[in-house]
């Protein structure tokens, strides 16, 4: 697995999702506000160190809505990095048995934002459940996380196997936060055409969005 992939800071190619060129149907999918969006893009959450957390079935918008979210941090001139649960998890895990855990997860949270893709479709064994608890708990009112899941928060159990770590990890997460529950979505392009929000090739690597400008002090 590479080490880290950059995606263009303006995405040329039409399958990586922005909030400028993707509407969503949100008569159909009511689970999803406009006006939750629209604050969402204002990125205060990021000012704030808050996290954000989509909740909902595979295939209604989660991908697409963090991937966009990512991209308009990096236009603003944040830095981002995005992968699915079980890569963080596997970067996590060589950092550990290299003996650089502590230094990988101080170098993640220089990052201001992280996006974490798939929680729940691969269970974690206990030591990748406490890497993923490590993650979270290191970037606590520090720096945000936006978190995609197809389980609801009382199927997490089922996914990291110990109930008392995940309300302790899920307390932290949703402690500031935004949540969204996304029931159905349909992302169209200026056409109408249904879109798919990321090549599925980009969701196996960990990726870095080059901010378009500096960050602001």
């Amino acid at each position: 697995m590479p080490d880290e992939e950059a995606i263009p800071r303006e995405p040329a190619h039409e399958s990586v999702a922005t909030l400028d060129d993707f509407d969503f149907d949100f008569g159909f999918q009511r689970s999803v506000k406009r006006t939750q969006i629209a604050h969402l893009a204002q990125l205060d959450f990021l000012a704030e160190a808050h996290n954000v957390v989509f909740l909902g079935p595979p295939g209604t918008g989660k991908t697409h809505l963090s991937i966009a979210l990512g991209v308009q941090a990096a236009r603003r001139g944040h830095r981002v990095a995005f992968a699915t649960a079980h890569q963080w998890v596997l970067r996590l895990g060589a950092a550990k048995r290299a003996g650089k855990l502590e230094a990988e997860l101080d170098r993640l949270g220089r990052i201001p934002l992280l996006i974490v893709d798939e929680v729940g479709y691969i269970p974690f064994d206990p030591e990748a459940g406490a890497l993923f608890f490590a993650l979270i708990s290191s970037r606590y009112e520090r720096r945000s996380l936006v978190v995609n899941s197809n389980k609801t928060f009382s199927a997490w159990a089922e996914i990291f196997g110990d109930p008392v770590a995940v309300a302790a990890m899920v307390d932290r997460l949703v402690h500031h936060a935004e949540r969204s529950s996304c029931s159905a979505a349909t992302a169209t392009g200026s056409k109408g055409r249904e879109r798919r929000c990321c090549p599925r090739k980009e969701l196996h690597e960990v990726h870095r969005f080059r901010p378009a400008i500096p960050a602001q002090s």
